[in-house]
């Protein structure tokens, strides 16, 4: 009997003792996994986990890295999507100790917006920017993300890919080059040049093309709304840098003159420009049905803009089409369209009536377009060129650019960086949120079902039985 007591109270004991030993167990392992940096991924598809060109950018950085999230901690994890992006930036803190992350609630320091908008970076809520003591570089919130263009639901994350060719490009030597060309009555906004500066390009002084050439160094060309028409000589230069893998940006406005050598070298490329000037019935800011707003092409740049309903304004716009089969190597993708209720009035003056005439163009025209150039002997140039030819000059203005309330600033940022992403990419592919369906012919999908609903469950059952007849044997 005393044994029996002896034992019975000799159980809370060790049971307590098991508790004890298994919260230090916790303990040490978690110490273990926070002085080491370690890190289970139980997601689906293991979506946190880095790839090793990630592991060895973060291991050779040698800079302080500093990270500002637009937002608050808490409220980002409030949300599925913004949970996920701070995620990844808590797993680059943790993974070198070179970087920071800060988290600014605009709700609490409303001054953080202005204070990065008067550097010409364009922060909204949830944006993200990463500095080093070289240069900034500033992402979107949906630029950490793949979205569907109809349902507007995210399908793949970004993030990783983003944010390793981010520390590639602070801490990096390599530089990205613009140039705005001049000479023909061009007028570059503050906001234009801001774009280019806040996101990290080197910019050189203007260039007359009459006078010298482009710089091999260049990587942007910007042409903003010219008023002159350019030389032949200008021109063929323009050519020869975009047959170099050089990125052009041209921006137009109604002229009253000809430009007979800029109109060639637009049809060398395949677009013919309409000398006409687009008005919109419906979707127009100012009282100014010449202030259209433009209509998104299921582009991949313009998914985040579809579903955000966040719209670029295109005042005067010309219209453009493309001509086919011009020349090799040449594609073309339209971006911007106006809308369905627009119109288009050819040699149209100030003061004329603005009203839908029998004799004006229907709409939709294209008021955008993206030309990419793949060299078909290859080895002349180590990128694609691509020119972005916009039919509104006034597309950039400092009151459109600038503004928040528009897209304008924001889509010309995008599409800057896709433009330039040829430069900084990097071989990591993005991760799928969603476990794809394993797609099988119909007899492999069969046959697979008769092992697993007939052939499997039956030789279980088989076995239990075997194992009751030898028990009931004994």
């Amino acid at each position: 009997m005393k044994r029996r007591n002896s034992g019975k109270s000799s159980r809370p004991i060790r049971t307590a003792g098991i508790i004890i030993v298994l919260v230090l167990i916790n303990l040490v392992v978690t110490i273990l996994f926070n002085m080491y940096n370690l890190n289970i991924d139980l997601t689906r598809n293991k979506l946190y986990q880095f790839s090793k060109l990630t592991y060895k950018t973060l291991g050779d950085l040698s800079e302080e890295i500093h990270i500002v999230y637009i937002g608050s901690y808490d409220a980002a994890q409030n949300n599925y999507h913004t949970q996920i992006t701070v995620n990844f930036l808590e797993n680059y803190k943790k993974s070198s100790p070179y970087i920071t992350v800060t988290y600014i609630d605009p709700a609490t320091n409303p001054n953080v917006l202005d204070s990065y908008r008067r550097e010409g970076i364009m922060v909204q809520e949830n944006s993200i920017v990463m500095e080093s003591a070289k240069r900034k570089r500033h992402y979107y919130p949906y630029d950490m993300f793949t979205a569907d263009v109809n349902t507007g639901e995210i399908y793949t994350v970004q993030a990783e890919r983003q944010l390793t060719s981010g520390l590639f490009y602070v801490t990096g030597e390599m530089t990205l080059d613009a140039v705005f060309v001049t000479g023909h009555g061009e007028t570059a906004s503050g906001s234009l040049i801001n774009l280019f500066e806040q996101m990290g390009f080197n910019l050189r002084s203007p260039i007359v093309l009459a006078e010298k050439d482009f710089d091999e160094q260049t990587n942007f060309a910007v042409i903003a709304s010219p008023i002159r028409d350019f030389d032949k000589s200008e021109t063929d230069k323009l050519d020869a840098f975009m047959a170099r893998g050089g990125k052009l940006m041209l921006f137009l406005v109604p002229a009253t003159i000809e430009f007979p050598n800029l109109t060639s070298f637009l049809m060398n490329w395949g677009i013919f420009i309409y000398p006409v000037t687009i008005f919109d019935e419906s979707r127009y800011i100012g009282n100014n049905p010449l202030n259209i707003y433009a209509d998104y092409t299921d582009h991949e740049l313009n998914h985040f803009f579809i579903n955000s309903r966040y719209y670029v304004v295109m005042p005067n716009s010309l219209a453009m089409e493309k001509i086919p089969r011009v020349r090799a190597g040449v594609y073309h993708e339209e971006l911007l369209m106006s809308g369905k209720n627009s119109y288009a009035k050819a040699n149209f003056k100030q003061g004329a009536d603005t009203t839908r005439g029998d004799v004006d163009f229907p709409g939709p025209l294209n008021i955008a377009t993206l030309i990419t150039y793949v060299n078909p002997e290859g080895n002349k140039a180590k990128q694609n060129g691509m020119l972005f030819l916009s039919a509104s000059g006034n597309m950039y203005g400092d009151d459109l650019a600038g503004s928040g309330s528009f897209a304008n600033g924001s889509y010309l940022s995008s599409l800057i960086k896709y433009c330039e992403s040829e430069s900084l990419h990097l071989n990591i592919m993005p991760k799928t949120l969603f476990l794809s369906n394993l797609n099988l012919p119909n007899t492999h999908a069969w046959i697979w079902k008769v092992i697993f609903m007939g052939i499997v469950p039956l030789s279980i059952l088989a076995a239990g039985a075997v194992v009751i007849f030898r028990r009931l044997r004994k």
